[in-house]
C-alpha cells in the first residue's frame, strides 16, 4: 500500500474521529473550531503538501455558471417569499453583529474548502479516501448545527435528519466533486453565495421544512449535472452519441417533473396534496401505511360534501381521516359526524367546517409505509 495512501487515510481518520467526539462532547466554541481547522490546515499541507499553483487550473466557464445559477436560486426562493410569506432572521442586523455571526463563517468556509482540496487532490484516485473526505465534510456540518436541536425529541430528531443530514449529504457530495474539478476557489464563492445571505439578510423566504429540505438537495444534484457536463466538453470529453444524448434529457425531463409532482402534492400549498396514513381505522378501505390524496374544500364546496365520503378533518391538532355518517343542518353552517370504517362506534364528537380540511379522492396501496415505520421508531425512542 503506498505510503501516500496511508498519510490521506490516518489524516481522515483522525479529523473525523476528533470531530465526532466534538458532536458529541461540545468541548470546542467557535474560535476553538476556527483554531482547529487552522492548525489542521497546516499539518495537512506540511503532511502531504498544497498544490497553489494546480489550483490556478479553474475553469472560467465553469465557475461564472456556478455563480450565475446559485444567484438566480438565491433571487428565486426570495421571490417565493411573496407568495409564501417570509420569517425574520433570528440574527441581530447591527454592522457589529454581522461581522460577528458572519466573519466565524466565512472563516470557516475557507478553511473547510483548503481541506477538502488538499486531501482531494492527492487522493481523488482512491475511492476509500473520496468517501472519507465526503464523511469529514458531513461531520463537520453536524458538528456546526446539532447545538440547535434536541435530539432525545422525537421530531426533533427527524427534523434533523431531513434538514441537516440530507442535505449535507448532498451538498457535500456536489463540493467535493467541484473541488476535484475546478478547484477550491468555486466552492468557496457558491458556499459564500448559499450560506451568508442568513447572517446579512433581514427576511428569508418561509418554504416550509419539507420544501427548503428538496430544494437543498436537488439543487446541488443538478449543478453537480451541470458541472460534470462543463468538465467533459472542456476535456473534449463529450463524445456520447445523439441516442444517448436524447436519453439522458428524457430522464432529465421526467425527473424534474416527477419532482414537480410531488412537490405539489406533499407541500399541502395547493388544491390537491398527499397524506400518508398512519392508523387502521379505516381498514379495509384505507390501511396503514397508504398514501390518499387529499382535495381541500373551503366554504361553498362544503354542500358537496356528502353522507359516504372519507372526510380530512383536524381534532385537536390531529389530522384525521374517517367516513361521513351523518351530516346536520346547523343554523349557520353544517355539522358532520363521522366514524372509521374498521371502528365499533362512531367518532364521539361532531365536526363542524372551521375544522374541515378536504375529502379523499385517491389512494395509492403501501407508498407511506416507510415513512410510518420511521416515525413509530422515532417515537418509541
Amino acid at each position: 500500500m503506498k505510503k501516500g495512501y496511508i498519510k490521506l487515510l490516518v489524516i481522515n481518520l483522525v479529523l473525523i474521529l476528533l470531530l465526532t467526539m466534538n458532536s458529541i462532547y461540545n468541548f470546542l466554541n467557535m474560535p476553538l473550531y476556527i483554531l482547529f481547522f487552522v492548525i489542521s490546515f497546516f499539518v495537512i499541507r506540511f503532511l502531504i503538501g498544497f498544490e497553489w499553483k494546480h489550483a490556478l487550473y479553474t475553469k472560467k466557464d465553469i465557475l461564472i455558471g456556478i455563480v450565475m445559477y446559485s444567484i438566480f436560486f438565491i433571487n428565486l426562493t426570495y421571490v417565493s417569499g411573496f407568495f409564501l410569506g417570509f420569517l425574520a432572521s433570528a440574527y441581530k442586523l447591527t454592522f457589529l453583529s454581522i461581522a460577528k455571526n458572519a466573519i466565524p463563517v466565512i472563516l470557516m468556509i475557507i478553511l473547510s474548502e483548503l481541506i477538502r482540496y488538499a486531501i482531494i487532490r492527492k487522493g481523488s484516485k482512491y475511492k476509500s479516501i473520496v468517501v472519507l473526505v465526503i464523511i469529514l465534510m458531513f461531520i463537520v456540518d453536524i458538528g456546526l448545527k446539532i447545538k440547535g436541536f434536541d435530539l432525545s425529541n422525537g421530531s426533533k430528531l427527524l427534523e434533523f435528519i431531513l434538514t441537516i443530514c440530507f442535505t449535507s449529504i448532498a451538498k457535500n457530495i456536489f463540493l467535493t466533486y467541484l473541488s476535484y474539478v475546478n478547484g477550491y476557489k468555486t466552492p468557496i464563492i457558491y458556499r459564500l453565495i448559499m450560506e451568508l445571505p442568513a447572517y446579512i439578510f433581514p427576511l428569508f423566504p418561509n418554504l416550509g421544512m419539507y420544501i427548503n429540505t428538496i430544494l437543498e438537495i436537488v439543487f446541488p444534484s443538478l449543478l453537480a449535472f451541470y458541472t460534470m457536463r462543463r468538465y467533459k466538453k472542456n476535456n473534449n470529453e463529450d463524445k456520447t452519441n445523439q441516442k444517448a444524448v436524447i436519453i439522458k434529457r428524457i430522464g432529465l425531463m421526467i425527473s424534474a417533473i416527477l419532482l414537480f409532482v410531488i412537490v405539489i402534492l406533499t407541500t399541502g400549498l395547493f388544491k390537491y396534496y398527499m397524506l400518508v396514513i398512519g392508523s387502521n381505522s379505516m381498514f379495509p378501505e384505507i390501511e396503514k401505511g397508504d398514501v390518499i390524496i387529499v382535495q381541500k374544500i373551503k366554504g361553498e364546496e362544503m354542500e358537496t360534501l356528502k353522507i359516504g365520503d372519507i372526510l380530512v378533518y383536524n381534532h385537536q391538532d390531529i389530522v384525521i381521516v374517517h367516513r361521513i355518517v351523518e351530516i346536520e343542518e346547523g343554523i349557520t353552517e353544517k355539522i358532520f359526524y363521522t366514524k372509521g370504517d374498521n371502528n365499533n362506534a362512531n367518532d364521539p364528537y361532531p365536526i363542524y367546517e372551521n375544522q374541515v380540511i378536504g375529502k379523499t379522492t385517491f389512494k395509492i396501496d403501501y407508498l407511506g409505509t416507510p415513512t410510518v415505520w420511521i416515525s413509530e421508531y422515532i417515537n418509541k425512542q
